[in-house]
Order: C-alpha cells, then sequence, then structure tokens
C-alpha cells in the first residue's frame, strides 16, 4: 500500500513539473489579455447602457406625443358633436343660414382633426445592434418557495443542495442527528502516510 502510494505521489510530481510551465506561461498570457478585455467589456456595458437609456427615452416621448394627439382628438370628437347637435337644432328651427355656418365649422374641425394626428417616428436602426429583452428571477423569501414546492410538488428542479454544506454536517454531527430527507452515512477509506 505504501509502494503504491509513492509512486503515486512521484507520477504526480513528474506531472506538474511538465504541466506547471504551460500553467505559468498561460496565466501569463491571460494576465497579459486581461486589461484590455476588461476595458471593452466597460465600454461595451457603458455603450449598452446608453443605447437602452436612448431608446427608453424616446419610446417615453413617443408615447407622450400619442398621448396628447390622443386627447386632441378626444377634445376634437366633443367639438363635432357638440356642433352636430346645435346643427340639428339649427335645422329643426328651419334656420338655414346657421345649419350651413355649422357645417363649414364641422369641416373644418375635422379638418384641423386630421392633420392633428401624428405619424411615430422610427427608432434609428443599428446595424447588427437588437434589443432582446433577458427575464431574471430573483428568490425574494425562500421559505415561501419551499413551502410552494412541497405542497404542489412542481418546480422541485428549482432546489439545488450543497453536498460540501450537507457534508459538513455530517462530519460535525457525525450522523447523530435526524434530518427529513437527508440519510446520512459513514464511508470507510484508508489513510496511509509516508
Amino acid at each position: 500500500m505504501k509502494t503504491i502510494k509513492q509512486r503515486k505521489e512521484k507520477i504526480d510530481e513528474v506531472r506538474k513539473s511538465l504541466t506547471r510551465p504551460l500553467d505559468t506561461a498561460k496565466k501569463t498570457i491571460m494576465d497579459f489579455f486581461r486589461p484590455a478585455e476588461n476595458k471593452l467589456a466597460e465600454a461595451e456595458n457603458e455603450m449598452q447602457k446608453t443605447i437602452l437609456e436612448y431608446r427608453a427615452e424616446e419610446r417615453r416621448k413617443a408615447e407622450e406625443e400619442a398621448r396628447k394627439v390622443a386627447e386632441e382628438a378626444r377634445k376634437k370628437q366633443e367639438e363635432l358633436a357638440r356642433i352636430q347637435k346645435e346643427q340639428e337644432e339649427a335645422e329643426m328651427m328651419g334656420d338655414t343660414a346657421t345649419v350651413e355656418n355649422l357645417e363649414m365649422q364641422k369641416t373644418v374641425v375635422a379638418t384641423t382633426a386630421e392633420v392633428a394626428t401624428v405619424t411615430t417616428k422610427e427608432e434609428p436602426k443599428l446595424s447588427g445592434v437588437a434589443e432582446v429583452k433577458r427575464w431574471k428571477a430573483i428568490v425574494t423569501d425562500k421559505m415561501a418557495l419551499i413551502k410552494h414546492i412541497a405542497q404542489t410538488g412542481q418546480l422541485e428542479n428549482l432546489i439545488e443542495f450543497s453536498n460540501k454544506e450537507l457534508n459538513a454536517l455530517a462530519t460535525a454531527t457525525k450522523g447523530t442527528i435526524s434530518v427529513p430527507g437527508i440519510e446520512f452515512k459513514a464511508e470507510k477509506t484508508l489513510s496511509v502516510r509516508n
């Protein structure tokens, strides 16, 4: 057993003596490029943030403009309804001059209502750039999530256990405690010293 252990250690030493220079060279190359990569990533993130903020502001302006146009159209419709009502009353009274005057007013109001409609401004297109929505989830109440999973049996795949933490618990308690859903067991191995 001792001989096997010694040979294993010797092979490991030779392997490390061959791979250590490669690891060092790789680390040197990675360290050389890291500052440039970090600066470029930072610049890219800043540019993305600026573009997204710009687009959000442009959408907000377009929505505000659309709201104003809709409000103006609503007012014009109310004015047209008022003129129509006055025109009908004038017709009932036989006042043709007022009817003609109100008809001209309706035409003017309807024309200005058509002119007031605004065409939406298209966002400028950036070649090779698309806005993508990525959804993320954040656990805000771990116990509520665990209760939901326990009650419904759904989303069990969201629960992930840390074997490192479980093994530390097993080592600390030597399996003397009982935890539902966890089985403690000891595995025997040999410890060989040189």
